[in-house]
């Protein structure tokens, strides 16, 4: 949530009390004793709007004298055509009656004319903001006349004078009250080296009276330096030395008295001094907001004090009650904490805030706020079922309070965002420090609560957003510990224990790379390099998360355990804190070269284990290409919600020129042993059909000193039919040779769509007959899961008997794959050309 402040403007003059200037006053006196460079930022002067080429208004080291006016030498402001302008504020503004000001001018250039120096309001912005402009052009004879207007339309004095000469200059500005001529009536005069001792002249050198543009100012608050134009060679503008500025409400207040101003009025200014203050944020019944007011004060004569009324429906509140003198005058900026207590939702919570100091008028800002009650969620698992009935579009203007204590049990920074993975006995959570609310340098075993969070969900993982400061914790250094799981229980129970600390036991490490497929050496942290945990059939990826010390350890063979964030709501991502979660021996220097000798110990391919990484497609990514795998290769590809048959995602297909997916399997530290049996499992849903063929299988053996084998069983087309799950499965046997991968991989014809979803690639048990059987059997079998696998060459009846010779079952088979149940046991299969033992387990 931003806080920010939107202010109602209201008409300064009836806001405020007009202030009454006395006859006489003198409001400036400006000599530029500054150093030389830069005018702003100098005794006031500022800049005007928001102009920033060309080159400012400086302080030179050349002031200007003029009998009986400034005779004493000191510095002056230079200007030119085209640059930012300059404004510097009176002591107060003048709304009524007359105003002089006077000043020594010394123009080096004139062009076809343009104004220099103006009167202006009380905060100009731009040429709009300024009346009573004092105008410079050159006549035919090449010397300067100088006029005056009141806004745009110029009326020249006949005078002329010389280049680099000397003039002292008085401008009056005349209110006239308001008639039919639409405010546009107000009278300027200008007097050129007037005799300062006979008092104001009786006849002006040039006077305005246009009426005809730009609206009357209201008052009169700032004069200004002008440097006109639109481009540094502009035609209109002079160049020239500006000194010895007096403003005063009367002729002689321009040239009697030692030329000091009367003590200044204090002002006290609360934002654009606005009455009200609306905040635009939605705040929530019972939580603390912090915000700010600008305060910016003038010529005080002692601190600010600060009084906060009774809140109709909240608590506004500070930890200061002043403001000091220093501090105001320099620009502070005033905390205050909003607290709704009741639900306001029509901008009717308010509450008044009093700047008072002596000698100034005082300053009342009401403030006015919406409030509503907050959802809440006692715990992790209560507040992510409430995210999940949330739609996309309501993720982050929907804020939760999670009131229940959770535990802190891991923090680190990430982009320079602070995150925390949080749990509770339901639950964890990741949260993001997004808007940097979090003032406490959380971590692991701190318990906190009461949590203010937005969330958004990707791919079933979900993500919260501090959204106020969680404050300090309850209690810190509270044991954390992991729940101890196995692969298969996480992957069981992934929404469960996402965000959780969990631990597996007793795993084996494998790498891949797209590149090169399996790896057998690697370092944690390595780009292109993919590291997971297996433990029996199951596997998950390592995730890498930022600032973890284990990045750059040799990734070792086998662990006794791993411990990390389980960070996949599929349970199939672990993320280790550091290099204590993960117990192994990291030994360094080169490994033996696996798959030499298959039959070395720890080298086994144990039976039934599934050798395919995300085999249900579980950890997929959008892309900007559609979706990425860190263990499959997808073209044409998106991931499927609805339509699964194991976990969240499947995959789908939509047929094009080069539509498929890959994936090269190792059978991890092994190399495959010639006459090994294996299952191929792929289960389909054909949503779309170009006819036949929607499916076409491409799989090879991949190896060294490889003899050629048959490949025909491997490359082969199918489809299903449209709108049903079905399943295809083979019997892979390992050719001869040194083989080290098997290369997967299917493509989609254009036309077609296919979703694939539980994929297996299996080792089937070996079982030496002792029978002998002819080559051509044309009937094979194996056993997975519990289930007898029959895959004939034909339509044909086979017997099943008992070892000890008694029939048990008989089946007429189809071309293809055909299954039988069987309970578990030894048995003799007569079918094809002989008989073969099958061990079904």
């Amino acid at each position: 949530m931003r806080k920010t402040l939107l202010f109602k403007q209201l008409a300064l003059a009836a806001a405020l009390a007009v202030p009454v200037v006395g006859n006489g006053q003198r409001l400036l006196t400006e000599d530029f004793a500054y150093t030389a460079g830069e005018l702003e930022g100098q005794g006031g002067w500022t800049r005007m709007g928001y102009s920033s080429a060309g080159t400012t208004v400086k302080v030179a080291e050349s002031g200007l004298e003029f009998a009986d006016y400034q005779t004493a030498l000191g510095n002056a402001a230079t200007f030119q055509p085209y640059g930012p302008d300059a404004y510097v504020s009176l002591s107060q503004p003048v709304y009524s009656g007359d105003l002089y000001m006077s000043t020594l001018v010394n123009l080096s250039a004139v062009q076809t004319g343009n104004f220099f120096l103006s009167f202006g309001d009380t905060e100009p912005m731009g040429s709009s903001s300024l009346k009573g402009k004092l105008y410079a052009k050159a006549n035919e004879n090449q010397k300067i006349n100088f006029g005056i207007a009141r806004n745009a339309s110029a009326v020249y004095s006949d005078k002329e004078f010389d280049l680099n000469s000397t003039v002292l200059v008085v401008m009056k500005y005349h209110f006239v009250a308001d008639t039919e001529s639409d405010n546009k009536n107000d009278i300027v005069s200008l007097y050129i080296n007037p005799t300062i001792t006979e008092g104001e002249p009786s006849t002006p050198d040039a006077v305005s009276t246009d009426n005809t543009t730009g609206t009357d100012l209201s008052a009169i608050g700032s004069i200004s330096i002008f440097q006109a134009g639109t481009k540094a060679a502009d035609t209109s503008c002079p160049t020239g030395t500006i000194d010895a500025i007096r403003v005063s409400t009367t002729w002689e207040g321009l040239f009697t008295g030692t030329g000091e101003e009367p003590t200044p009025t204090p002002t006290i200014n609360i934002e654009s001094m606005s009455g009200y203050v609306f905040i635009s944020d939605d705040l929530f019944v019972g939580m603390s907001y912090p915000y700010t007011l600008t305060v910016n004060a003038e010529n005080l004569q002692g601190d600010i004090t600060v009084t906060i009324g009774s809140a109709s429906g909240g608590e506004v509140t500070s930890e200061q009650t002043t403001i000091a003198k220093a501090d105001a005058e320099a620009g502070y900026e005033f905390p205050f904490t909003i607290k709704p207590l009741t639900t306001h939702p029509y901008q009717d919570g308010y509450e008044t805030i009093t700047f008072s100091s002596e000698g100034a008028e005082t300053v009342e800002i009401t403030l006015t706020w919406s409030s509503f009650e907050i959802p809440k969620a006692s715990t992790i698992a209560v507040l992510k079922e409430e995210i999940s009935k949330l739609n996309e579009d309501d993720y982050y203007n929907t804020q939760f309070l999670l009131t229940g204590e959770v535990t802190v049990t891991h923090a680190y920074t990430d982009g320079g965002d602070l995150n925390l993975f949080v749990e509770d006995a339901t639950g964890g959570l990741k949260i993001v420090d997004q808007y940097s609310r979090l003032t406490q340098p959380y971590t692991v075993g701190d318990k906190l609560s009461h949590l203010t969070l937005s969330a958004s969900v990707s791919f079933g993982s979900t993500t919260a957003y501090a959204e106020a400061d969680f404050g300090a914790p309850i209690s810190t250094g509270n044991e954390v510990t992991p729940a101890t799981l196995t692969l298969a229980d996480l992957k069981a129970n992934g929404s469960r224990y996402e965000g959780c600390l969990v631990k597996v036991e007793d795993v084996t490490f494998t790498m891949r790379t797209n590149e090169t497929g399996i790896v057998t050496e690697g370092k944690f942290g390595d780009d292109g390099l993919f590291v997971h945990i297996k433990q029996g059939n199951d596997s998950a990826s390592i995730d890498d998360l930022s600032g973890a010390d284990f990045v750059g350890e040799n990734v070792p063979a086998s662990a006794r355990s791993v411990t990390g964030i389980s960070t996949s709501s599929a349970g199939t991502a672990i993320a280790p804190r550091s290099l204590a979660d993960i117990d192994a021996d990291f030994e360094s220097g080169e490994d033996p070269d696996p798959g030499t000798d298959p039959d070395e110990p720890g080298n086994e391919v144990e039976v039934g284990d599934n050798l395919f990484l995300d085999p249900s497609f579980e950890n997929g990514r959008s892309s900007i290409l559609g979706v990425s795998f860190d263990d499959w290769s997808v073209t044409s590809g998106a991931l499927e919600n609805t339509l699964v048959t194991d976990g969240e995602t499947a995959l789908k297909i939509t047929g094009s020129g080069n539509a498929k997916i890959e994936q090269e399997i190792g059978a991890l530290n092994h190399t495959f042993t010639a006459g090994e049996a294996y299952a191929l499992t792929m289960h389909y849903y054909v949503v779309k059909t170009q006819g036949d063929n929607d499916i076409q299988l491409n799989c090879a053996w991949g190896g060294v000193d490889v003899e050629a084998y048959d490949t025909a069983p491997l490359t082969q087309g199918f489809t299903g039919t449209v709108g049903a799950w079905e399943s295809k499965r083979m019997r892979v046997v390992v050719p001869a040779g040194r083989q080290i991968s098997f290369q997967f991989g299917l493509k989609v014809p254009s036309g077609a769509e296919v979703i694939f979803d539980d994929f297996s690639f299996r080792k089937l048990e070996s079982i030496t007959t002792g029978i002998t059987t002819p080559a051509d059997n044309g009937l094979v079998a194996w056993s997975e899961g519990g289930v007898l696998y029959l895959g004939s060459d034909r339509a044909q009846t086979v017997n099943v008997y008992s070892l000890n010779g008694v029939l048990v079952n008989r089946a007429n088979l189809s071309a293809g794959v055909n299954t039988l149940a069987l309970p578990a046991g030894a048995y003799l299969l007569q079918g094809g050309n002989g008989v073969q033992k099958v061990l079904v387990k």
